[in-house]
């Protein structure tokens, strides 16, 4: 175990109660956020048949029954924690939870500046480390390796759109 995840192998004890409301906000936040800025500016209308559907009409409705979702479990916690019962229920939160979701944050916020090949080695190899790994050299190599068969079989054998950032003129 590297220095990193000994100081992030912190357990917190919170009630049941605020952690749905902690996860209902955050659930809520990220589905705002997708619904507002990733549908409307990263999904084109593209074609559409007699009934109206797009591209856009299944994240539409994923992320608003997400939104549905996180507001009824909002709703629920805060019931919960009005009545202050002292028989609800505990939950363990491990501090490395939050390191991963922050690996996780950043590498959507430098997918398309930087591209996918670049954003996936630089998280893989975080995720790498805050797994327990060592060396860095292993993590960068696991992860390049990784990314360069990713980039290989979904662009270019499938052909698929991968943000490629700065590497778009190279590649």
């Amino acid at each position: 175990m590297n220095k990193l995840v000994k100081a992030l192998d912190k357990h917190v004890e919170v009630r049941q109660s605020t952690a749905d409301l902690g996860f209902g906000i955050g659930v809520l936040l990220v589905d705002l956020f997708l619904m507002t800025v990733g549908v409307t500016k990263h999904i084109s209308a593209g074609y559409t048949t007699t009934y109206g559907i797009t591209a856009k009409t299944f994240p539409k409705v994923v992320f608003i029954a997400g939104i549905v979702l996180s507001l009824m479990l909002i709703w629920q916690a805060l019931a919960k924690r009005k009545k202050n019962d002292p028989n609800e229920g505990k939950i363990v939160f491990h501090l490395i939870n939050l390191a991963i979701f922050l690996d996780l944050a950043l590498f959507v916020a430098i997918l398309i500046p930087v591209g996918y090949p670049i954003a996936n080695v630089i998280m893989m190899t975080i995720m790498y480390w805050l797994s327990g790994g060592k060396s860095w050299v292993k993590g960068i190599l696991m992860s390049l390796i990784f990314t360069v068969v990713s980039v290989l079989f979904f662009y270019t054998y499938l052909k698929l759109a991968i943000p490629m950032g700065l590497l778009s003129g190279i590649l």
